[in-house]
C-alpha cells in the first residue's frame, strides 16, 4: 500500500467516466449505489438539472426585468462580470474543500471547517472594501488571490507533510489560518462592483441573480472538472475566470462612464 498522490482524489470514486454507460460487473451488494455507472449518471443528471433550473428560475426573470431596462447592451460586461465571479468563487471553494479532505482526514471535517471560514473571510473582505475604482485594495486582491493560490499549488504539499503529523485541532487551525486571507480577497470584488452600480439600480437585481445562479451551476461543474482533469486544472481555471472577470469589469467601467443614469430603468418622479 502507498499513499495517494494523484491530483483528483475523491472518496468512494471507484470508476472512470468510461464506466458511465457500462453495467457494473461486480456482484450485487451494499455498495451498488456508489459503484459502477450510477454515480456518474447521477452527477450528469445533477448538472442538467442545475442548468435547467437556473435558466428557468434566474434567466427567465432576468430576461423579463431586462425588457424594462434601457441600454441593457451597455451593461452586458457588468452582467458577465458577476456571472464569472460566481463561477470563479465556487471553483476555488470546491478546490479548498477537496484539497483539505486528505489533510483533515474526512470530507465532513473539510466541509465543516472550509466553508464557514471561507464565507466568514469573504464577509469580512466585503465589509472592509471602500467602493471606489481607484482604491488599491481591489488590485491587491487580484494579486493576492493569484499569489495565494499559486502558493497552494507549489508549496502546500511540503507544508502539509509537516502538519499531517500534528493533532487534528492544530491542522484545523492551520486550515483556518490559510483560508481566511483567501476569503478576505475573494469577498472584495463583488461589493466593489455593486458599489459601481449605485447609479444604475435596475441592474443590481440582475447582477445578484446571475451571480447566485452561476454559483449553483459552478458548484456541480467544479466536481465534474476536478474528477476529469484534476484540482490543479480547476484552480487554474478559476484564476483564468477571475482574470476574464476583471477585464469585463474594466470594459463595464468605460461603458458606464458614457451612460446617463436618468436614461436607465423606469422613469422617476418628475420635479
Amino acid at each position: 500500500m502507498k499513499p495517494a498522490t494523484d491530483d483528483n482524489p475523491f472518496f468512494f470514486q471507484y470508476g472512470r467516466w468510461s464506466h458511465a454507460f457500462k453495467p457494473y460487473t461486480g456482484r450485487a451488494g451494499y455498495f451498488d449505489s456508489i459503484q459502477g455507472r450510477w454515480p456518474f449518471l447521477v452527477l450528469l443528471m445533477l448538472v442538467f438539472q442545475t442548468v435547467v433550473l437556473t435558466a428557468f428560475l434566474v434567466g427567465w426573470p432576468c430576461w423579463k426585468l431586462a425588457q424594462k431596462t434601457e441600454n441593457l447592451r451597455a451593461h452586458i460586461p457588468t452582467i458577465a462580470y458577476f456571472s464569472l465571479l460566481g463561477i470563479g468563487f465556487m471553483f476555488i471553494e470546491m478546490f479548498f474543500i477537496q484539497k483539505c479532505v486528505l489533510f483533515l482526514g474526512h470530507p465532513i471535517y473539510s466541509m465543516a471547517v472550509t466553508i464557514p471560514i471561507l464565507l466568514a473571510g469573504a464577509g469580512l473582505g466585503s465589509f472592509s472594501l471602500k467602493r471606489t475604482w481607484k482604491n488599491p485594495k481591489i488590485w491587491l486582491s487580484i494579486l493576492g488571490l493569484w499569489s495565494l493560490t499559486g502558493w497552494t499549488i507549489v508549496a502546500r504539499p511540503e507544508t502539509a507533510q509537516i502538519l499531517l503529523q500534528q493533532p487534528i485541532m492544530l491542522r484545523i487551525a492551520a486550515v483556518c489560518a490559510f483560508i481566511l486571507p483567501a476569503g478576505l480577497l475573494l469577498g472584495m470584488p463583488f461589493p466593489f462592483a455593486i458599489g459601481k452600480l449605485s447609479k444604475f439600480p435596475d441592474i443590481i437585481p440582475i447582477a445578484w441573480a446571475v451571480n447566485g445562479g452561476m454559483s449553483v451551476v459552478a458548484s456541480v461543474l467544479a466536481i465534474v472538472l476536478a474528477m476529469t482533469f484534476g484540482f490543479q486544472f480547476l484552480v487554474l481555471s478559476a484564476l483564468a475566470i477571475y482574470a476574464l472577470a476583471f477585464i469585463c469589469l474594466a470594459k463595464a467601467n468605460s461603458r458606464q462612464e458614457n451612460l446617463q443614469p436618468e436614461r436607465l430603468g423606469r422613469p422617476g418622479p418628475s420635479s
